[in-house]
């Protein structure tokens, strides 16, 4: 055999599942094109968001500030309270009617004034009056 000679190289064989596709350029997108038109309303939209709450804040603030306002406690007038007039009220002088000189309606005045003076002298708070004790039973189990 001659050494000097050489075989001639032997190309590898293809596998026929995976045929080889031609190295190219990939394809121009149109996309590409689009791409600053997002990306300027993507700033727009980070610019007006941060407004948007501020204006949000401000009107909060504003309308709790505004209610303030307006809710604010008045001062409560102190109703003065009565009291008593050591001079009673003086009773207005009036001319009988002929009904009025008969001795029934006479009579009535007359008691008129006296129950007027039974009423003077009652003590209205009265301590040994309780209100009554409402325990009652109703037949219900106590937990």
């Amino acid at each position: 055999m001659d050494t000097d000679a050489q075989e001639p190289p032997v190309a590898p064989r293809e596998t026929p599942s995976m045929p080889e596709a031609p190295v190219s350029a990939p394809p121009v997108q149109p996309a590409a094109a689009a791409a600053p038109a997002v990306a300027h309303e993507d700033r727009k939209r980070s610019r007006v968001l941060p407004i948007l709450l501020v204006v949000l804040i401000l009107f909060i603030t504003g309308s709790i500030a505004a209610l303030a306002v307006v809710n604010k406690p008045r001062p409560v007038a102190v109703r003065p309270t009565p009291t008593p007039t050591p001079y009673p009220t003086p009773t207005p002088t009036r001319e009988p009617s002929l009904i009025a000189t008969q001795s029934a309606f006479i009579n009535l005045d007359a008691e008129v004034a006296s129950l007027s003076a039974t009423l003077g002298t009652t003590v209205i708070q009265d301590p040994s009056l309780n209100p009554p004790v409402l325990d009652l039973s109703l037949g219900f189990s106590n937990q």
